[in-house]
């Protein structure tokens, strides 16, 4: 992902984190925007160029792009885990294969970069997202729950 690819991307990919977050509950919708980029900025201090991060275009065989894939790696790490940040399919190229054949291309790479395990988050609400994963071998390792005691009116 070149830079300015970078800047398009996270144009919308702290606007859609921010919207998860507050539809899972744990944004507010006054501070969602600003803690999504506070997040954002901290884990990618240097954007599309900070080590161990690999921001990557998602591509058709022909070229097209069809959605972004963003995972970290660091190869000093005892525990040789890659963590998939964000995988995203553009809606008009979901239900097509590109996710599950962008994480299979994934789990490739990051065996050849020395990964012993790949580990990622699911939104609870995101029930595509979990159908995949779970249809592609992960399993839950944990999970945060919650009940809300106040009732819409």
């Amino acid at each position: 992902m070149t830079k300015k690819e970078f800047i398009g991307y996270l144009d919308h990919a702290i606007d859609d984190y921010a919207s998860e977050k507050v539809l899972s509950g744990t944004f507010e919708v006054d501070t969602a925007q600003y803690l999504a980029e506070k997040e954002y900025n901290e884990l990618l201090p240097e954007g599309n160029i900070t080590p161990n991060h690999h921001l990557l275009n998602i591509l058709t065989d022909e070229g097209k792009k069809v959605g972004e894939f963003w995972y970290h790696f660091d190869p000093e790490n005892q525990k040789k885990i890659a963590y998939v940040y964000d995988i995203s399919i553009f809606p008009e190229h979901q239900d097509q294969g590109y996710g599950s054949c962008a994480m299979l291309l994934f789990e490739e790479e990051a065996k050849k970069l020395g990964a012993k395990r790949l580990d990622l988050h699911v939104f609870g609400h995101n029930k595509v997202a979990w159908h995949l994963y779970h249809n592609m071998g992960y399993i839950v390792t944990d999970i945060n729950m919650s009940k809300n005691l106040e009732k819409a009116e």
